[in-house]
């Protein structure tokens, strides 16, 4: 059993570029999404449910690169797919979109040594579709709006958070019964919304490609459920199967 819990919680505008068996992940927040705030936030619980917030500290500047490590001798990140939506997969774009990448329009980043990821529920309420610019829709069904990781710590490991790669780290020891908790979130303030947020994508990782070779994203109904709903399906975490950070 482990003595301490890491916990992850990545949600709305985001990409994480992840694959099974690497040895770390980076997750960056998409800057200038019209009607989302981007927030991270990292707090120590006690299993008697109080919780003190770690970072950021009032005033504090949030760095453009963010670090979070283990002292283990070998790290590896793990992924379960199922539920995520590859941009660089057959269903979307299919091929590498590393030439695209406008890595200026994603601040912060996090890079994240270890831990396993998966869906989070609850899936979105209704439906995501692409279309390819043959005009070819495909109904791609509920995603994951939200995505989770975590690192067990057993005795006598740590991980530490770095808020720039010259900073002080702060430290998450195992503890008994002391869990922590990481939000990186890029949400709408104000419920649901007749906007295609995951058009924004394209700015970050398809500026190479001309408009008219795009893919278009939407929503369907899903059962009895109207179009626009909470969790949205085009307000999803991107995930970049293929392409890694420089």
């Amino acid at each position: 059993m482990p003595i301490s819990t890491i916990r992850f919680s990545f949600e709305g505008m985001l990409l994480l570029f992840l694959n099974d068996d690497r040895e770390y992940c980076d997750v960056g927040l998409l800057s200038n999404v019209h009607h989302h705030q981007p927030e991270i936030l990292i707090t120590r619980t006690e299993r008697s449910r109080s919780t003190t917030i770690l970072f950021p500290q009032a005033g504090q500047i949030i760095a453009d690169r963010l670090f979070l490590n283990t002292n283990r001798s070998q790290q590896r990140v793990r992924l379960q797919a199922m539920g995520l939506v590859n941009l660089e997969g057959n269903q979307v774009y299919g091929r590498r979109l590393e030439p695209g990448l406008a890595l200026q329009k994603l601040r912060p980043i996090l890079r994240i040594y270890d831990g396993t990821f998966f869906a989070q529920p609850p899936f979105s309420d209704n439906k995501l579709t692409v279309t390819k610019p043959s005009g070819v829709t495909t109904d791609l069904g509920l995603v994951a709006t939200r995505i989770g990781a975590e690192i067990a710590l057993e005795s006598e490991e740590t991980a530490s958070f770095f808020n720039g790669p010259d900073s002080a780290p702060t430290p998450l020891p195992a503890v008994e019964n002391v869990d922590y908790n990481i939000s990186m979130t890029n949400k709408r303030q104000h419920g649901p919304s007749a906007e295609i947020d995951a058009e924004n994508y394209h700015l970050v990782v398809a500026n190479h490609i001309p408009p008219f070779r795009r893919v278009t994203f939407g929503r369907s109904p899903a059962f009895d459920k109207t179009i626009v709903s909470t969790p949205d399906a085009v307000c999803l975490p991107g995930w970049m199967g293929t392409t890694e950070l420089p």
